[in-house]
């Protein structure tokens, strides 16, 4: 589902983008919303919320807010704002792309249990433990 909306107010345009997706069934859901502002002198500035939720298995939660500084639109106006709403929105989305990226190469391994000296895997087997056990105490 997505909306948008234009309003103006105290001579400044604010612009809301807004989708958000739930798949209950899969265990997750997610949205965006951006809110961008235009003052009377073509200068646009804007705030995109981010929040994401998986919860199979567990409670994973990313909510995340990027302010964008003002900006002087020129040119025509309206393809200006739509121009850079979509390179902000864009930057924005491949930089998260670019984190859950390292996230599962870098940070998820970093956090992992280094492999013994004999780098060989534990045997979590408890049942193997104790046949061993009983092998070397006859």
């Amino acid at each position: 589902r997505a909306a948008c909306g234009a309003f103006s107010k105290g001579g400044k345009v604010t612009l809301v983008i807004s989708g958000d997706k739930v798949n209950l069934k899969n265990y997750w859901s997610g949205s965006w919303t951006s809110t961008w502002i235009i003052d009377g002198d073509n200068n646009i500035s804007g705030t995109t919320k981010i929040r994401a939720h998986y919860f199979e298995e567990g409670n994973v939660q990313l909510n995340s807010t990027k302010e964008f500084p003002s900006t002087k639109l020129t040119g025509d106006i309206k393809a200006s704002v739509a121009e850079h709403i979509r390179q902000c929105e864009q930057s924005l989305h491949l930089a998260l792309g670019a984190m859950y990226q390292n996230m599962s190469e870098e940070t998820l391994k970093s956090m992992r249990r280094v492999m013994p000296i004999t780098r060989s895997k534990m045997e979590w087997n408890t049942q193997a433990h104790k046949m061993v056990k009983q092998l070397h105490t006859k």
